[in-house]
């Protein structure tokens, strides 16, 4: 539990979650990567969750908030890489538990489960050695391609929503 002052000025307490092994991946890959939050939330919220996680900022090197994000009809929100114009699309991967926050570029994209609480998960392990594994490809959105062939589940996706 975290007692946190919002934009406001209001005090409240926030409850994290914090998955198993979290400091020792943001070590692992940032040593490989340049590691950014890029998420749905709230600056604000971001903020409070990175200076937990992070808060010498060794490792995480900036907060991309939903003020970043695209929000189509659907009312999800989409994480569009292309913003970033001063990077490769190909050195570039999403890692999310909503694969459609990387639907427009499925092939930079890595689905994680929802952490639930599980002390026994290993999901950053596993992600961790992918990730490493990665970094030494002249190409990871092809390398991600090769490995997790996310373009059959959105096309799949897309025909089952063509039944409704």
């Amino acid at each position: 539990m975290l007692n946190i002052t919002g934009k406001d000025g209001l005090k409240t307490k926030l409850r994290l979650n914090i998955r198993p092994y979290v400091e020792k991946f943001l070590k692992n890959v940032s040593k490989y990567y340049e590691v950014y939050i890029f998420t749905a939330a709230t600056f604000h919220y971001a903020n409070v969750v990175v200076n937990f996680l992070d808060p010498q900022l060794k490792y995480i090197c900036g907060i991309f908030d939903r003020s970043y994000c695209l929000e189509p009809k659907s009312g999800f929100y989409i994480k569009d890489l292309s913003i970033f114009q001063n990077r490769k699309l190909q050195n570039m991967v999403i890692i999310d538990n909503m694969p459609h926050s990387f639907s427009y570029q499925i092939n930079n994209g890595i689905p994680i489960t929802s952490y639930t609480k599980n002390e026994a998960d290993e999901e950053l392990k596993y992600l961790s050695h992918y990730l490493i594994e990665g970094a030494f490809k002249d190409d990871l959105s092809e390398f991600n391609r090769e490995q997790l062939n996310l373009e059959g589940l959105l096309k799949y996706n897309q025909e089952d929503l063509q039944f409704i």
